[in-house]
């Protein structure tokens, strides 16, 4: 009896070993779309409490508007809805997932949030140009070591260009040295050191070193197109799917052409990305190599409409992809979820086995029954 069930131990642990060890990333056979009938002003998704975050404009109205929203990554369903302030907007997210920093539309400013505990917190003012106004955010980084760190590229309403410069604060407070008005970081991204923030205005990767008194540009590398940048395991991933290494200051690579958002899955060695559609057609998820850079498989995203602006993991496989209608200033949010493959051959070994324990006769020793 004991030599079966160690039989059932090995034939899974064979199973499982031989499908981590051949097959480190398996794509799925396909994705579940579900669209989530919440406007968002932008997305992320919390480690520390596997709940998908979402800022959330007025026009949702009472109870949903001007709030950040917790849901279920999976259902979409709303957990828990919390007043942040006017219009919040985008979302610094720290490293664990317990510190949030909302950026707000409405106000120049900039909010804190914990998380765990649903609270607002600080509220931090990003100041004003002389002659145009008040600065607003337009994207924010958190410190990956130090959650009391933030970096806010900020903005001036109604003025061409709008950028206004890009500032560091500490427990609520800016330090006095920011960046340059007028051409600048429009999106800001910590890197693995704590001193590094890479910027990039659609253009170009700059290079911000970041001390005791605030900010500091000190390199511009052109030709580097995405609007967005994400840093993940070394390299930058731009959202039009230029591979960026900071080390050696070039591009290593792109992910085909049409890519309009990515989210790299170094863990995995994929890249996710969506690709632009032709009028009529849907939308495509595509995973690439992270090594090759060549694609692995794609899916069509059937029911996905607006122009993708935000693509993140939700760590189980599974994505939210929020898309924007300028058109109708309107936003959708859409949950995909991996459909995994089960492994047809291994169930069927397992169930072969449980039915010969079932069948195996009781053997009767001089010492009793075994």
């Amino acid at each position: 009896m004991k030599a079966l069930y160690m039989m059932v131990l090995l034939v899974l642990g064979l199973t499982l070993g031989l499908s981590q060890a051949v097959f480190a990333y398996t794509p799925p056979p396909e994705f579940d779309v579900l669209q989530v009938q919440i406007p968002t002003n932008d997305i992320a998704f919390s480690t520390l409490t596997n709940q998908l975050l979402v800022t959330v404009p007025s026009s949702a109205g009472l109870g949903l508007g001007n709030s950040i929203t917790h849901l279920d990554p999976h259902s979409g369903k709303v957990l828990k809805s919390v007043f942040i302030g006017s219009e919040p907007g985008p979302i610094g997210l720290s490293n664990n997932g317990g510190t949030a920093y909302i950026g707000m539309g409405g106000a120049p400013l900039v909010r804190r949030y914990d998380v765990q505990s649903m609270t607002a917190g600080q509220q931090s003012a990003l100041g004003s140009d002389p002659n145009f106004g008040f600065l607003y955010a337009g994207d924010i980084t958190v410190k990956p070591s130090d959650p009391n760190t933030f970096v806010v590229s900020r903005f001036r309403k109604g003025v061409s260009p709008p950028h206004g410069g890009v500032a560091a604060f500490v427990n609520g407070v800016q330090l006095p040295n920011t960046t340059q008005e007028h051409t600048g970081s429009d999106r800001v991204e910590f890197g693995d050191q704590p001193n590094i923030v890479f910027g990039s205005s659609g253009s170009d990767i700059r290079i911000l070193i970041l001390d005791g008194n605030g900010l500091q540009e000190t390199n511009v590398i052109p030709g580097v197109n995405g609007s967005d940048i994400e840093f993940d395991a070394g390299r930058i991933y731009t959202s039009a799917g230029v591979v960026f290494d900071p080390a050696l200051g070039i591009p290593v690579g792109a992910y085909g052409s049409g890519v309009s958002v990515v989210e790299p899955d170094s863990a995995h060695g994929v890249t996710f990305a969506i690709e632009s559609s032709n009028f009529g057609d849907p939308r495509r998820l595509v995973i690439f190599d992270q090594n090759t850079f060549a694609p692995i498989k794609d899916y069509e995203l059937n029911g996905v409409t607006g122009t993708p602006s935000d693509l993140i993991s939700l760590g189980d496989g599974g994505l939210a992809l929020r898309t924007v209608d300028s058109f109708n200033n309107t936003s959708m949010l859409y949950l995909l979820t991996a459909i995994p493959e089960p492994h047809a051959w291994a169930m069927f070994m397992v169930a072969l086995i449980l039915i010969a324990i079932r069948r195996v006769p009781l053997m009767v020793t001089r010492d009793g029954v075994t």
